[in-house]
């Protein structure tokens, strides 16, 4: 006779070593969850600091070296014709920068103020100026509109002053603007140039614009541009502060003989390059494990929070004026 053996379950130890396994092995697979995520996080981070270090390092090199540009007029040989006391005013000729002045921060970010051109020029067209108060042609397809800041050059002398109408030329004049400068409601102070231009003269925009740090609507710090006194435009979050020392040329050989802070340079137009120190951050919080210990100017900082930071410093010549 054949006996059956009575079938039974899993004894409450077996169960147990089981649920012992399960939870270790939930254990291992959540701490290799955790440990990719802040992997990624880290990584994250740091990619989105140097995106951002390079991108703000990158755009203020290239107007830096574009500060103090006149044409192929120097500084000393432009006018103004703009009214001081108009609204919205701009001293782009103001004595002793030439084009380029700063403020000294302190603990707080330093900002960076540029003037200057900032295209390849226009060229006046025919019909030429008869007098001095008589409208400028250049072909059709400039981009100037009314109101526009603008200076005309040739190798001699310049002029800075307001467009007040740009008008399309008619008869023998198709195909060119006019650009007219009066008085009036504009800021021109005078509608009349320093001299009539001719063939050999060109036409500029005219640029100010000042780089500073500032928080931006969400609360986070970030490097601002203001254009022509206009309101600030944000250009990259994360800059958390900027450091500008000014190389001054103090004997005349050409060459920065010290950099130095805006507040203690002695003559600005003697200044040949600009350094500039960058620190960014992450955006998220708790990417590092303790408050980061980074190094500016060659003084330590240690952070007041656990986000990732990067110092960038470049030193930049300013080409209009070098020898």
């Amino acid at each position: 006779m054949i006996t059956l053996k009575s079938q039974r379950g899993f004894s409450l130890v077996e169960a147990m070593v089981a649920m012992v396994i399960s939870l270790v092995l939930i254990a291992g697979i959540v701490q290799i969850y955790l440990s990719n995520k802040e992997t990624y996080r880290f990584g994250e981070a740091v990619s989105r600091v140097q995106e951002s270090g390079r991108f703000a390092l990158d755009f203020l090199t290239t107007e830096i070296r574009m500060a103090d540009f006149w044409g192929c007029t120097a500084f000393g040989g432009m006018s103004s014709d703009l009214n001081p006391a108009g609204a919205g005013y701009i001293d782009f000729l103001n004595a002793g920068n030439g084009g380029l002045t700063g403020t000294e921060g302190g603990a707080n970010p330093d900002s960076i103020t540029i003037a200057g051109a900032y295209d390849r020029g226009i060229t006046v067209q025919e019909p030429y100026m008869p007098t001095v108060s008589a409208s400028l042609f250049i072909s059709q397809g400039h981009g100037l509109e009314d109101d526009d800041i603008i200076m005309v050059s040739d190798c001699e002398q310049g002029d800075i002053f307001q467009v007040t109408n740009v008008q399309d030329g008619t008869g023998g004049n198709s195909g060119k603007n006019s650009l007219v400068h009066n008085t009036g409601t504009s800021l021109n102070l005078t509608g009349d140039l320093s001299k009539t231009y001719e063939g050999d003269a060109s036409v500029y925009q005219m640029m100010q614009r000042t780089f500073f740090i500032a928080d931006n609507p969400v609360g986070e710090r970030a490097l601002f541009m203001s254009e022509n006194g206009a309101a600030a435009e944000e250009l990259v979050d994360g800059i958390e502060d900027m450091q500008i020392t000014y190389g001054e040329d103090t004997d005349g050989d050409g060459v920065p003989n010290r950099f130095v802070n805006a507040n203690n340079v002695g003559d600005m137009e003697s200044v040949l390059a600009v350094r500039i120190t960058l620190v960014v951050r992450s955006i998220e919080d708790g990417v590092m494990d303790d408050p980061q210990v980074y190094v500016v100017d060659g003084a330590s900082v240690t952070a007041a929070d656990r986000r990732l930071r990067q110092v960038f410093t470049s030193t930049i010549s300013i080409r209009n004026r070098l020898n």
